[in-house]
């Protein structure tokens, strides 16, 4: 997993401009404004790659699930820093 933030313009704020996530030979970046890719492919929420991934938009995130149990939420820039 690899969380890059974004530079709010002020000392100590910012919020999160990508993650991205390898699960077994899957690359998923989740991205600002409900942006998803996957293998830099676009895709449309809720999304299912079996056995490895779910996402699904959520009131005020996205949220990626894997087949390991590990659970990835990333917030849009409208929650980001709340």
């Amino acid at each position: 997993i690899h969380v890059t933030n974004d530079d709010r313009g002020r000392k100590g704020v910012s919020w999160t401009k990508e993650v991205t996530v390898l699960i077994g030979e899957l690359i998923v970046q989740l991205l600002q404004d409900w942006l998803v890719m996957v293998d830099s492919r676009s895709v449309s929420l809720p999304f299912l790659k079996e056995p490895y991934i779910y996402i699904e938009r959520r009131a005020n995130s996205v949220l990626l699930n894997t087949n390991i149990g590990v659970k990835v939420s990333a917030p849009t820039p409208a929650t980001a820093g709340t």
